[in-house]
């Protein structure tokens, strides 16, 4: 029920978001029509769009409504913090394999992405780009054995992870066992084309490391949060763990 609720209030916010970009004015009245909500509903969603950072502004008067900051984003296009990471880390992850073609500017476009978003924007990305950690390519025989990450898997980490949430999976380990764990997503390390979970697990009480493509099922624990703890403990293992790979 969690997953399918996460779900649907996700596809609700994308199409609210959508509606918001298309129209110059929209009152809030007609956007609970558009998306078939209440209107506290509506509200409470556009505040949790304000706390993300995304500028909804309202206009009164004859004539006014809802819209978003026309200086917001890169130029047209619009996104939120978490999309904006993603095409952070996707800028890093190609300047880290220092591909030679088209990638001469990588570095300074990645500055200009960054730069572009106001400044309490910014400080979120900062926050979490220092919990994501890029390697090397893993070694051959290790990709050999990658497997797909299935997409509910991957928003119920993606969710876990911004969110600073815990995350219940059910992991499957080398010999083929499959545990349920909880644990705390605190940092994602990626040896290409692996991604790791470096988390605080609740099960063994201590730091662990697990394959993104062995969790087999994944939910957020929507009544727990986390605070990082341990960060010496982390920072030695990550740093163990990467020269491992």
């Amino acid at each position: 029920m969690a997953k399918s609720s996460y779900q649907n209030k996700k596809d609700r916010m994308d199409r609210l978001l959508g509606l918001l970009k298309a129209e110059d004015h929209s009152t809030s009245l007609a956007l609970a029509k558009k998306l078939r909500v209440s209107h506290r509903t509506l509200m409470r969603d556009l505040e949790e769009l304000k706390a993300s950072g995304i500028p909804v502004e309202a206009d009164r008067g004859r004539g006014g409504g809802l819209r978003l900051n026309a200086q917001w984003g890169l130029g047209r296009l619009q996104v939120n913090y978490k999309e904006s990471l993603d095409l952070l880390l996707s800028l890093a992850i190609a300047e880290k394999f220092n591909s030679p073609v088209l990638l001469s500017s990588v570095k300074s476009l990645r500055d200009k992405v960054f730069q572009s978003f106001p400044e309490e924007h910014r400080k979120k990305l900062q926050l979490i780009r220092k919990r994501v950690r890029i390697t090397t390519y893993a070694d051959e025989s290790v990709r050999a054995t990658y497997d797909n990450v299935p997409a509910p898997v991957q928003n119920a980490l993606h969710e876990a992870f911004f969110e600073m949430r815990c995350l219940k999976i059910a992991y499957r380990d080398e010999k083929k066992n499959i545990t349920e764990r909880l644990i705390e997503p605190h940092y994602l390390l990626l040896s290409f084309p692996l991604w790791y979970v470096m988390a605080w697990d609740h099960l063994r009480q201590d730091l662990r490391s697990f394959r993104v493509d062995r969790i087999q099922k994944a939910s957020v624990h929507a009544q727990e949060t986390f605070h990082m703890h341990h960060q010496d403990l982390f920072q030695k293992t990550l740093q163990k763990f990467s020269e491992s790979l």
